[in-house]
């Protein structure tokens, strides 16, 4: 498991961040290109400011990693080991979870269609 991984605090509080600049810029990282693109001066001000950001976070890195990063860093820690279920009862579980999910929404897709007509 790679560091990120032993780190949820962190990895959740980066996710936050990435997906508020999303719903504030519109786009993500590469819908905003094809954007840019095709004129969008909206979305080049949007990637010069990821870019910034991006620069701003690598040179405040050694600071990020001292106060941030290393907050709830439990280890190496897996839902089997946390609930004592095997792996395989695991990965049949969110099989068979996303495979109901998708039925639903197909069936939820087709309701709508048949209510428009």
């Amino acid at each position: 498991m790679d560091e990120e991984g032993r780190r949820p605090a962190s990895v959740a509080l980066g996710a936050a961040l990435f997906g508020i600049g999303m719903v504030v810029y519109g786009y993500c990282p590469g819908t905003a290109l094809g954007a840019i693109a095709s004129g969008s001066v909206h979305a080049a001000v949007g990637t010069f400011g990821m870019i910034v950001g991006a620069i701003l976070y690598a040179l405040s890195f050694d600071w990020v990693k001292a106060h941030i990063l290393n907050v709830w860093a439990l280890g190496k820690v897996r839902l089997p080991d946390i609930t004592g279920v095997s792996d395989g009862v695991w990965f049949a579980a969110l099989a068979i979870g996303a495979g109901a999910f998708f039925v639903w929404v197909e069936a939820s897709e087709a309701k709508a269609r048949r209510a428009r007509g």
